[in-house]
């Protein structure tokens, strides 16, 4: 699949949102993999690897939408929370 991009997403603030949201649950990164793999009902549909990827700072990729879904639900978070938007396209 091709990346997407979208001008309204602020990428930067979504990755660090993402990463502190992870780091902060109450859970390790492996139950946070099998959560989320276990709500995906696939057990293929998150790896460990992404769930990792998706901790770091530094990462290149966001989780899909269908995942930043699922981490929501799992870590009991707002996606409004989680995805940032450029502040110069509310109005």
């Amino acid at each position: 699949m091709d990346d997407v991009t979208f001008e309204w997403l602020d990428e930067k603030q979504t990755k660090q949102n993402v990463s502190d949201l992870i780091r902060k649950a109450p859970f390790s990164t492996y139950k946070l993999h099998e959560l989320l793999a276990d709500a995906d009902g696939k057990k293929q549909g998150v790896s460990l690897q992404c769930v990792y990827q998706w901790s770091k700072k530094k990462k290149k990729k966001l989780p899909s939408l269908e995942h930043l879904v699922l981490l929501a639900g799992v870590c009991n978070a707002k996606l409004d929370d989680i995805v940032a938007v450029k502040k110069d396209i509310r109005a």
